[in-house]
């Protein structure tokens, strides 16, 4: 959008003609402000939470043993077979809990590799979750 600005304001004087394009920057907003304005509306379905992966073999707390193509969470609270939804930049996947963990400070759900490639998951990061 363009749009004449007063010629009390700039501080080089222009032509009574001139156009000048005014630029609004907004701040961006973060995935912490927009978790934040989330966590305040007790309606929304979606919350946000750290999270890591986690492979290898062996057997799981919930029961069963854990392979590469195993799909399922880690959570310390969510009761063994809760459906969790989780989203991940686009990417959407519905998986039981599974097993206990994470045990990291500030992570809410560990991974299994299966489920971290359905989600095009890193190593770390947030994804949005909300129980069925």
């Amino acid at each position: 959008m363009l749009v004449a600005v007063p010629p009390a304001q700039p501080a080089v004087p222009l032509a009574a003609d001139a156009i000048v394009e005014k630029v609004v920057l907004r701040p961006r907003r973060t995935i912490q402000a927009r978790a934040a304005r989330h966590r305040r509306d007790p309606g929304s379905a979606y919350h946000l939470a750290g999270a890591s992966w986690y492979g290898g073999g062996g057997g799981l707390a919930c029961g069963g043993t854990l392979t590469s193509s195993t799909q399922g969470v880690a959570n310390k609270t969510l009761p063994c077979g809760t459906l969790v939804f989780l989203r991940y930049r686009g990417h959407k996947v519905e998986v039981p809990v599974i097993d206990r963990g994470p045990y990291v400070a500030g992570r809410e759900f560990d991974l299994t590799e299966a489920t971290k490639r359905a989600l095009g998951f890193g190593d770390t990061g947030e994804v949005w979750w909300r129980v069925r």
